[in-house]
C-alpha cells in the first residue's frame, strides 16, 4: 500500500485534541529530521503548552536545523550515542560518520542554546554486548557536551521479525534496513 504521512492541519488538530492534558510530546521516528515541517509541529505543541521532546540520530542535524526547532520551543533533546569513540559507536551504526556527527550536533546543540536552559540536552547509551564495558568512557565522551547521560537496554526482537521489517520498510518507504538485518537483534543477552 501506499504509504502515508500526516499533515501538519492534521498534527494540529491531534494537539489540539490532547493539549488540555498537558501531556509530553516525544517526536521520534525513524529520525523525526526528516519531517519538512518538524519545526512548525514544535512551534505549534509549544504555544499549545506541551513540553516537547525530541530523539535523533544526529545524521541532519545542520546548525540551520538545529536553530529552527530551538527556535520553536523545544523542550528537550536526545542524541543517541552507542559508544564513547568512533571505532564502536559507527560499527553498532553501520555508518562511518555517524559518531562524528553525534559530537557536532551536540556541540551545536549547546551553542546555540547558550545560557538558556532548553532544549535539556541527552545523550541515551544503548547497552549491548559490544559496549558494556565502556561505561566510564562514554561518561568522559558525553559530560561536557549533555545535560543528562540515560542508559537502556536493546528493545529485542526475533530475527523472523526484523527481516519482515526490512522487507516492509523496502516496499513502503524505499528504505534498506541494514540495520535490522545485519546486527545481532539480541547482542545484550550475556550482559549481566
Amino acid at each position: 500500500g501506499k504509504f502515508e504521512e500526516m499533515s501538519l492541519d492534521e498534527i494540529k488538530k491531534f494537539l489540539d485534541s490532547i493539549s488540555s492534558f498537558k501531556p509530553y510530546l516525544l517526536l521520534t521516528g525513524g529520525e523525526p529530521l526528516l519531517y519538512p515541517e518538524i519545526e512548525k509541529v514544535i512551534e505549534y505543541a509549544s504555544s499549545r503548552g506541551i513540553f516537547v521532546g525530541l530523539i535523533t540520530n544526529g545524521m541532519l542535524a545542520t546548525r540551520e536545523k538545529l536553530k529552527k526547532i530551538i527556535d520553536a520551543g523545544l523542550n528537550f533533546i536526545t542524541i543517541s550515542l552507542d559508544g564513547p569513540y568512533a571505532e564502536i559507536h559507527n560499527y553498532i551504526r553501520n555508518n562511518k560518520s555517524s559518531f562524528d556527527n553525534c559530537i557536532k550536533a551536540m556541540k551545536k546543540i549547546k551553542e546555540l542554546r547558550g545560557k538558556n536552559s532548553f532544549p535539556i540536552i541527552t545523550t541515551t547509551f544503548t547497552i549491548s554486548n559490544y559496549n558494556f564495558d565502556k561505561i566510564d568512557e562514554i561518561l568522559e565522551t558525553v559530560e561536557p557536551l549533555v545535560d543528562i547521560l540515560q542508559f537502556q537496554h536493546q528493545w529485542f526482537t526475533d530475527s523472523a521479525s526484523a527481516k519482515a521489517y526490512a522487507i516492509w520498510a523496502e516496499k513502503n518507504l524505499n528504505l534498506k534496513s541494514h540495520y535490522a538485518g545485519d546486527f545481532e537483534t539480541c547482542s545484550a543477552l550475556e550482559v549481566d
